[in-house]
Formats: structure tokens, sequence, C-alpha cells
């Protein structure tokens, strides 16, 4: 009889990406990919407040951007009034194989969790 809490309850596996479910944000909020440059600042807000831990400044710079998977395009942002308020990363490399990733550093900021948003970035 295990810990249930600490045992993973999904698995996010799709063979194919032309299946996905069509995306149903709560009202109020948008989807959108990394932008500029104060979207690494944003990035490092959500991630110390969904994991209670502090970043770094500009670890957005030596984490995500400076790694060879970053990719602007794959850094999404659920946004409310036009601030990033959770994100999530498609994550690739080229040493694990053809059409192999990952979602990677998903978080969203509180007073917005439980909304889904973190199913919708990933």
């Amino acid at each position: 009889m295990g810990n249930d809490r600490f045992r993973p309850q999904l698995v996010m596996r799709r063979g194919r990406l032309d299946e996905l479910p069509e995306v149903q944000l709560p009202d109020g909020y948008g989807l959108r990919c990394y932008g500029d440059e104060s979207d690494g600042a944003a990035w490092e807000q959500i991630v110390a407040a969904a994991f209670g831990r502090e970043t770094e400044p500009g670890e957005f710079e030596t984490r995500m951007k400076r790694h060879e998977a970053f990719r602007p395009e794959r850094v999404l942002f659920a946004i409310h009034d036009d601030m990033p308020v959770a994100t999530a990363s498609a994550w690739d490399s080229p040493g694990w194989g053809e059409q192999t990733g990952q979602v990677h550093m998903g978080g969203v900021a509180p007073g917005h969790q439980g909304k889904h948003l973190g199913y919708w970035v990933s």
C-alpha cells in the first residue's frame, strides 16, 4: 500500500499531434508563445510562485534560453489581462531520438491555479 499521492496518475503520451483537443481556456484567458525579454522575467515570477522558491535574476536566460532545446515558439504562456500567469515548454533534444520530447517547466501562478491552465499550456 504505498503512498498514492506521489504516484503519477496520468502519463501524457501521444502518438500523433493531429488529434489534439480544441483549446478551451476559461473566460478572460488567452495563449501565446514567448515574445521578448520581458517574458523571461514573467517566466521567472511564475516558476518562483508555482514552485515556492526564489529564482535568480536572469535564470530564464541561463536555464532555458541558452539550452539547445529552446525554441521561442515552444515556450507557451497562458495570459490574463495581458500578463503571463502560466507557462510550459515543449522540450526536445537530438539525443532523445526522433519524435521524442517532453513538457518542461510547467507552472501556474497562485490565484490562477485550479483553472486547468497547466493542462492547456502543456
